[in-house]
């Protein structure tokens, strides 16, 4: 057998051993040797969501599991600001769609309270 120029020097070059099945990991290698194909199979989507909107999605599930009832009255921008670790300024910004999805409504000046589903 030929030395391959192309193998490591003190590595073993196994990819012409007489009589084996080629190695279908080595082939795909050599089809897509970074994994793209592969991984792009098995991984999902990255979701791109701007930070109010994930504001949004997290009251609004609370709202529609129950946790939050109508009646309820939310904390301060600044108190979900802090739990949610974000800006206050995300906080409103996520707020104003639930406000005008109806899921809360701002009573007594400021106060935000947990509105029925319309």
């Amino acid at each position: 057998m030929e030395k391959d120029s192309s193998a490591l020097p003190g590595h073993a070059d196994f990819s012409e051993r007489p009589g084996a099945a080629p190695d279908p990991i080595l082939q795909n290698r050599a089809e897509d040797p970074v994994g793209v194909k592969e991984a792009a199979t098995v991984l999902p989507k990255i979701r791109n969501v701007p930070s109010y909107q994930e504001v949004y999605n997290v009251i609004e599930a609370e709202i529609l599991a129950k946790r939050l009832r109508p009646g309820d009255l939310l904390p301060t921008e600044a108190a979900l600001a802090e739990t949610l670790g974000v800006n206050r300024s995300t906080v409103r910004e996520g707020i104003r769609l639930l406000e005008q999805t109806g899921l809360v409504i701002r009573k007594a000046g400021r106060r935000l309270y947990v509105s029925r589903p319309r």
